[in-house]
């Protein structure tokens, strides 16, 4: 995929079986210029956002994290700090799908765990805009 940018994602779970699969999809999807933050709480990933002054193209978080804020909570800093972030929500809990609060606050997609690796890609290429 040849991109006009750097792209920088941050992806934000606190397993790290997870973060890593979801780094390597990423990384394998062939984005030139690719810069991968990994978080494995939501505070942590907030402090991230912060330290790269927004500069992040896409956040990828899971839903139930702990400690610290879940990844509700952080879409709704992203989207109140800078609405411009896409925010996928990765989430085992089916009811995610459907909850009116998630799609108020601007997230873009929510994907179900255990998830489909082409859906997956399908998703990311969707809202960064490539093919």
């Amino acid at each position: 995929m040849k991109g006009g940018k750097d792209m920088k994602i941050l992806v934000i779970d606190d397993e790290e079986n997870v973060r890593l699969i979801v780094k390597r999809i990423i990384k394998d999807m062939g984005f030139q210029d690719l810069e991968v933050f990994e978080a494995s709480e939501g505070r942590e990933g907030t402090k991230l956002i912060l330290n790269e002054n927004g500069a992040i193209d896409l956040v990828i978080t899971d839903y139930n994290m702990s400690p610290g804020k879940n990844g509700f909570e952080v879409a709704k800093f992203v989207k109140e700090n800078y609405p411009n972030i896409p925010v996928i929500l990765m989430t085992a809990n089916h009811y995610m799908e459907e909850n009116e609060e998630t799609r108020n606050i601007g997230i873009k997609r929510i994907i179900l765990k255990p998830f489909n690796l082409e859906e997956f890609k399908n998703v990311i290429c969707e809202i960064t805009g490539e093919k």
